[in-house]
């Protein structure tokens, strides 16, 4: 039996995150209830996000200072950082970087769809495998 409550709140044009409910409006569901307790976004101190966004432009930001104070000794130190880092990119990085987005691909589809959740522990295991192969030559 379907339950019709469910059936009508799901269309094309319904809210995907529950309504904030004020003081005076007390009544939640249970769904509700549990999507609230799960989004703390709006609680999190405005500084605590500033010093996170900071940090991430910081920590994008390093090649490229590190280019520009190399470039200001000489052009064969500057040619020389930036081959350097950019074989890094190309050996290294993109390897972990495409074995991880693979794996989050995998693993979401497995952790929604499988329902042998031991599934999921295999496919981490082997892209450890699978990854450690592709890093021997590097």
């Amino acid at each position: 039996m379907i339950n019709t409550n469910t059936e009508q709140s799901q269309h094309e044009q319904a809210p995907l995150l529950p309504k904030k409910h004020t003081e005076d409006e007390s009544t939640t569901t249970e769904e509700e209830g549990d999507l609230a307790d799960i989004l703390p976004e709006d609680e999190t101190p405005q500084r605590t996000l500033i010093l996170h966004e900071f940090w991430v432009l910081l920590k994008s930001s390093i090649p490229t200072i590190s280019i520009l104070i190399v470039g200001r000794a000489s052009p064969q130190d500057l040619s020389t950082a930036a081959f350097s880092y950019m074989f890094a990119m190309c050996s290294a990085w993109l390897i972990g970087m495409g074995g991880t987005t693979a794996l989050d691909t995998l693993a979401s589809a497995t952790f929604t769809g499988s329902k042998n959740k031991h599934d999921l522990g295999t496919l981490l295991q082997r892209a450890f495998v699978v990854l450690t192969l592709f890093y021997l030559p590097v």
